[in-house]
């Protein structure tokens, strides 16, 4: 009893602090640059449901300020899902927004490079097909430092911008780098709580 006690004890902590790979505790912040003059600053937000959070970028390039909202949960498995985007910038009347039916799975812990997954989703009403994989490890060095990552790739059969670009994930900081089609490298950070020796992805690998 004592073991079931401890285990379900460590989970539960585990949630707390957040998934490996993708930070998310409330208020934690992310700078990152394109190398010009380019600029991307994102913050962890509480979500408005228990395991919701948001991670909300302001990006500053030559084409102007945009905005972006994403929207995830921790779902009962301990993996990252993501539920909705959302994107609008300078000038925009209206921001583009998806809903993702059922939401798709990001993070599967833990991470296996060579793994491939294919999701048909709805995406606002319309049927999409996203695939996420794998790769890695990869050594990269960023302004922030050097960073030991798996990479994560999604695309999207419809080529949404929203759903397509490929993330390079250190398992404390998460994305130290970031390719949707405009590269960005982590410059700076704050917040950040490390996991414990015993990562939540080991645990739950376990008992697969």
């Amino acid at each position: 009893m004592v073991r079931y006690c401890f285990v379900i004890l460590f989970l539960l902590t585990s949630l707390a602090f957040g998934a490996d790979y993708w930070p998310t505790q409330p208020g934690a912040t992310f700078h990152y640059t394109d190398g010009f003059d380019g600029t991307r600053d994102v913050v962890i937000l509480p979500g408005n449901w228990p395991g919701d959070f948001y991670r909300n970028d302001t990006i500053v390039a030559a084409w102007g300020e945009c905005w972006a909202t994403d929207v995830f949960q921790i779902d009962a498995s301990g993996d990252i899902v993501l539920s909705h985007c959302e994107y609008t910038c300078e000038g925009f009347i209206d921001p583009d927004w998806i809903d993702i039916e059922p939401a798709i799975r990001i993070l599967d812990l833990p991470l296996v490079p060579g793994s491939m997954a294919t999701y048909m989703v709805m995406v606002n009403s319309g049927a999409d097909f996203v695939s996420i994989g794998v790769s890695g490890p990869e050594t990269i060095t960023t302004p922030a430092g050097t960073f030991e990552t798996m990479v994560l790739s999604v695309s999207s059969l419809s080529a949404s911008p929203y759903l397509t670009r490929t993330y390079w994930l250190n398992r404390t900081l998460g994305p130290v780098r970031i390719d949707d089609g405009h590269v960005w490298e982590l410059e700076r950070w704050t917040g950040v709580v490390a996991n414990e020796d015993m990562a939540w992805g080991a645990m739950k690998g376990l008992f697969r």
